[in-house]
């Protein structure tokens, strides 16, 4: 019972990570192409002619299929692993905090009034 409460807690734990990384960066695509439309708007369409190619391109749903087999495969690394994921995401998290830390020197304030 206690290795299936374990295996439980695990898959929650990373779907809730995952999901919120997924996103994350959807919004951020969101974002960047209502400011590219926006930009486009102002501006008018662009001279530069817009990127070709012969190869063969996936859809969509092709896309879509190959990130949730590498999820499902990431996830059984995870489960596999001998650390258990919320230790490895502590680390992570903990290796994040200084870059941030010096990223967060680079932005702007705006003076105070």
């Amino acid at each position: 019972m206690s290795n299936s409460l374990s295996r439980l807690a695990t898959r929650a734990t990373y779907g809730v990570r995952q999901l919120s990384r997924v996103a994350w960066y959807t919004g951020h695509s969101i974002a960047l192409r209502r400011l590219s439309d926006e930009t486009r708007r102002r501006e008018g369409e662009s001279t530069r002619p817009r990127p070709q190619t012969e190869a063969p391109v996936p859809d969509r749903k092709r896309l879509y299929a190959d990130m949730a087999h590498l999820f499902q495969q990431d996830l059984a690394n995870v489960e596999a692993a001998s650390i258990p994921y919320r230790l490895i995401m502590t680390l992570m998290v903990d290796a994040a905090q200084p870059i941030a830390a010096f990223l967060r020197g680079f932005v702007r304030r705006p003076p105070p009034p």
